[in-house]
């Protein structure tokens, strides 16, 4: 199941659009994975040049995070990762980026062993980022 969320971009330094997503999956067995992306389309709000358009030279960024594994539990998949992962982004969420009678995405993920939990990112990888710390963000001029 893939739930969608609209992010609230920081308006002082840019406009589009931030997205986080959850998929919720059980893969085989009676163990829930929740995991998780961010995706955005931005622009640096000098950048657009009024109504004709963007200033020259100068685009949207698009981009993405890994998926990040939250949870993999067969009873608190609720509470350590959708719940964790919602509260995280409380200050952030403008709302689910549906419609109500369509507010997840049935999914198929293909080859399940590609989405067994691998070793656990926070304690095994010297490289682990966090959701927050892959997240494109322009830098506020002083």
């Amino acid at each position: 199941m893939l739930i969608e969320f609209d992010l609230k971009p920081d308006w002082d330094v840019e406009e589009g659009y931030r997205h986080l997503k959850i998929f919720i999956f059980g893969g085989g067995s009676n163990y829930i994975s929740v995991v998780a992306k961010l995706d955005w389309t931005v622009i640096r709000n000098e950048w657009i040049n009024g109504d004709d358009g963007l200033v020259e030279g100068k685009d949207y960024i698009q981009g993405e995070t890994d998926w990040l594994y939250f949870s993999y539990h067969d009873s608190c998949w609720r509470s350590d990762g959708v719940e964790k992962l919602l509260w995280k982004f409380r200050d952030r969420i403008l709302g689910l980026r549906t419609d109500f009678t369509n507010w997840y995405q049935v999914v198929d993920i293909g080859d399940k062993n590609m989405w067994r939990k691998p070793r656990d990112q926070r304690y095994n990888s010297h490289e682990f980022k966090t959701l927050e710390e892959q997240e494109f963000h322009f830098e506020k001029e002083s």
